[in-house]
């Protein structure tokens, strides 16, 4: 993929595994992102301490909402990782939550 030059590389591996992914991150040479399926800053702060990903991703509606999503954008801040919303609406499940953009609006 490399050749063709993509802007990241998303879930290389699960973002369940952070060794694995921080293992997949140092063997790719392009950014990669992860962060949609994960739920709680617990979590991201494995990904962040294993410096497992470039990008993080958080699902607004995954992660426990804008409350919790502001607190891991912060969190990026130390770790020195852009951190970009989900845009939920482009998922499957989106019918069963309509009120994603204006969310993803609060947190931008």
């Amino acid at each position: 993929m490399e050749p063709y030059r993509p802007y990241w590389y998303e879930e290389s591996v699960s973002s369940r595994d952070p060794n694995s992914l921080a293992e997949a991150k140092h063997n790719i040479n392009l950014p990669v992102i992860t962060g949609e399926k994960l739920y709680t800053k617990a979590e991201f702060r494995d990904i962040f301490e294993k410096r497992a990903a470039d990008i993080i991703n958080p699902d607004v509606c995954n992660c426990g909402g804008i409350l919790e999503l502001k607190e891991i954008a912060a969190m990026t801040e130390v770790s020195t990782l852009p951190c970009h919303t989900i845009f939920t609406t482009a998922q499957p499940s989106a019918s069963q939550r309509p009120f994603t953009p204006q969310s993803r609006c609060q947190t931008s």
